[in-house]
């Protein structure tokens, strides 16, 4: 309204469909063919720690609700939003927001570091803007399995770049060494997230964080889009992580094959 906006009020809505989807309803959903969505499945329920990075409008939200459909029913599962926009169905889940309450303001960290004692099996944070990086890192490398958090990067590169920055910024003076070891620990995978030639939403990169090394977070990508196509493709790359795959329902072949 003015005087931010002169030329009169301006309304933004967003939108969210009411119908929950799933993988196994939504074929071919963000480019993905039959086995890409196996592998997603069995990351979800091998409990690995994983970042949806994307720009604007590229379907975060929507991708992070079809991987929590696939969550355990049994899971206690806390989700930390600023506005509620995740919309997914679990049985056993808490829902908090940050919200100010008699002049006190809670934050998104405040919310990260609470969910700690509420014996959460995973965490899921909307969207990583702030300091919470902090306390989010802490919890994946202390037991927290199966953490999952959106957040606005151009590429996987990039995700890990702001993750440096939003972590430095919330006031902790940790040597660059040890954060980018911390970050290679706590975080198994980064899914990008961006549109096609055609305007489609379409998964980017899978790409995993595989150690740290040498100053540096080492990384493989196990598919990308080649230039030329709209969907993702194998890069034929095996994850290091392929036995806790293998026992949460992988089959050994699947990376035998480029997909």
């Amino acid at each position: 309204m003015d005087p931010v906006r002169r030329e009169g009020p301006a309304i933004t809505i967003r939108r969210f469909l009411k119908q929950i989807k799933t993988f196994s309803s939504q074929k071919g959903i963000f480019g993905l063919n039959e086995r890409w969505v196996h592998l997603l499945k069995v990351l979800i329920n091998a409990r690995l720690n994983i970042i949806v990075s994307g720009g604007t409008g590229v379907g975060k939200t929507t991708f992070m609700n079809l991987m929590l459909q696939e969550v355990d029913k049994h899971d206690r599962v806390i989700t930390i939003e600023d506005v509620r926009e995740m919309n997914f169905n679990l049985p056993n889940i808490i829902r908090l927001e940050t919200a100010s309450i008699a002049g006190k303001v809670i934050t998104m960290r405040d919310l990260v570091k609470n969910a700690l004692r509420m014996r959460p099996d995973r965490i899921i944070v909307g969207e990583v803007r702030g300091a919470e990086v902090f306390d989010l890192l802490q919890a994946m490398n202390t037991g927290h399995e199966g953490c999952l958090a959106s957040m606005h990067a151009n590429n996987p590169g990039d995700c890990l770049s702001r993750l440096e920055s939003l972590y430095l910024l919330s006031g902790y003076n940790v040597p660059i060494e040890a954060l980018r070891q911390q970050i290679g620990s706590a975080i198994d995978f980064i899914i990008q997230l961006q549109r096609n030639r055609s305007g489609q939403r379409v998964v980017s990169h899978i790409t995993e964080l595989t150690d740290y090394c040498g100053g540096k977070v080492l990384s493989q990508s196990l598919g990308t889009i080649p230039a030329g196509l709209d969907y993702i493709v194998s890069s034929g790359l095996v994850p290091k992580c392929i036995e806790r795959l293998k026992e949460h329902g992988l089959e050994e072949d699947l990376f035998m094959n480029p997909f």
